[in-house]
């Protein structure tokens, strides 16, 4: 047994040197550079194609915005729109018969008809 430890000490004092780490880097500079250059400008033009769609109303079938609803020849209109809280929402839907205050929760959802008011009383009320 002796013999063989021997040996092995013997061995491992003549091994050849070991391998150096490299030195240079794997990927030159500019390469790098260009690669995270072109990233940004292709991920800054998805976001500014989202920002200009969102802005369009052209997300709005996937998103589930509010859309120009259709009842017969009735066109209603989103005109305001108010967050009261995280949960609930208001919205003044018109049409060119009547106007309603929508109020949506979680849990409610309440319904009331507002009168409609010409600009000119409108101003002068206010």
């Amino acid at each position: 047994m002796n013999t063989i430890v021997a040996s092995f000490a013997a061995t491992v004092g003549h091994a050849a040197a070991a391998i150096p780490y490299r030195t240079d880097s794997a990927v030159p500079r500019g390469a790098l550079v260009w690669a995270v250059l072109v990233t940004l400008v292709v991920l800054g033009a998805i976001v500014g194609g989202l920002l200009l769609a969102r802005r369009y109303g052209w997300l709005r079938l996937w998103t589930g915005g509010s859309r120009i609803v259709t009842q017969g020849t009735a066109i209603w209109r989103v005109t305001a729109r108010v967050r009261l809280s995280a949960t609930a929402r208001a919205y003044v839907l018109e049409n060119k018969e009547s106007s309603y205050l929508v109020i949506e929760s979680s849990q409610y959802l309440a319904v009331q008809q507002q009168p409609r008011a010409t600009g000119e009383k409108h101003a002068r009320e206010g």
